[in-house]
């Protein structure tokens, strides 16, 4: 028992003084901060000593008091109440807890996570009120995406939006007629769901192909004598991606701002897995919408 004891005020000392080199210079920066590195020394003094109580209760004590009713493989047990001290102790670990979440760091109060998202927020707003005059010139909002490209997706997609060599989706051929007619055969993961291959096949999906790349996507590279084939053939698409191509809510994402769509929801491709950019403002997602679609025109 005597080796048990030495051993327990050792651990104790070693972990207190782990404890106070990790957050010594807390102590003083606030009450709660030094209540808490109060609390954590009591509450580890207190766990051994609880622990070396019992440890030589069950050495040297014999147990006493009621049976419950019932037994199993001959073994019974008592219906002593709790410990004293762990009920104690219980309690006042609860009560430390409500005083540390309202009181000392309450969810209401100040936070640098809060603090950065109202200034997100707020700067957001400035920049909707002072570009909003641009949303509708493609030219300047072509210039903006530019400039949000290089910053935000050339990481992965490459400087050249050519996909560095299949490390990310070449963008180059996005909405590209080789594309949509890839997507059409094959089917794709999608932002919202799965889209599955075949819808059409032969001339008519090559003829939707061509339809969708320029109406939805600006595509000036089709081939023309396509388009009305390719418009009547649009019916089997338009159940899921609505007749004007603005998509539909849950069911599938617009064609006219698909870079949008995937921006606010993230894509898990072939590749691997694109996270959602939701922090964007809705004019920088229409900005890189306008640039990635006039990458396959230049």
């Amino acid at each position: 028992m005597k080796k048990l004891i030495i051993y327990g005020v050792s651990l104790s000392l070693i972990l207190m003084g782990i404890i106070l080199y990790y957050t010594g210079d807390m102590v003083g920066d606030s009450f709660i901060n030094s209540a808490t590195i109060v609390f954590a020394v009591v509450m580890l003094v207190a766990t051994f000593g609880v622990a070396l109580k019992y440890a030589n209760q069950i050495k040297n004590d014999k147990a006493e008091g009621e049976y419950a009713p019932g037994e199993w493989d001959g073994i019974k047990e008592f219906l002593n109440r709790p410990p004293t001290g762990w009920m104690v102790a219980h309690i006042l670990v609860i009560i430390f807890a409500f005083i540390y979440l309202f009181v000392g760091f309450p969810t209401f109060s100040f936070s640098q996570i809060g603090q950065y998202n109202e200034e997100v927020l707020s700067y957001n707003k400035k920049f909707e009120q002072k570009f909003a005059s641009i949303k509708n010139n493609k030219e300047e909002l072509n210039n903006m995406g530019e400039s949000i490209y290089v910053v935000q997706c050339a990481i992965c997609h490459g400087v050249l939006a050519d996909g560095q060599n299949g490390k990310a989706r070449d963008l180059t051929t996005w909405g590209s007629v080789k594309h949509i007619e890839d997507v059409i055969a094959k089917g794709s993961s999608g932002s919202m769901g799965m889209m599955p291959p075949g819808m059409a096949s032969g001339d008519t999906a090559k003829a939707i192909a061509n339809y969708v790349s320029k109406e939805f996507f600006g595509n000036k590279n089709v081939d023309e004598s396509l388009i009305e084939a390719g418009k009547a053939g649009y019916a089997v698409c338009a159940g899921c991606h609505g007749a004007d191509g603005n998509g539909i809510a849950n069911v599938a994402p617009s064609l006219r701002h698909l870079v949008v769509s995937t921006l606010n929801t993230g894509r898990k491709g072939k590749i691997g897995i694109m996270p959602a950019f939701k922090q964007m403002s809705d004019t920088e997602k229409a900005a890189l919408n306008e640039y990635i679609y006039n990458l396959k025109n230049n």
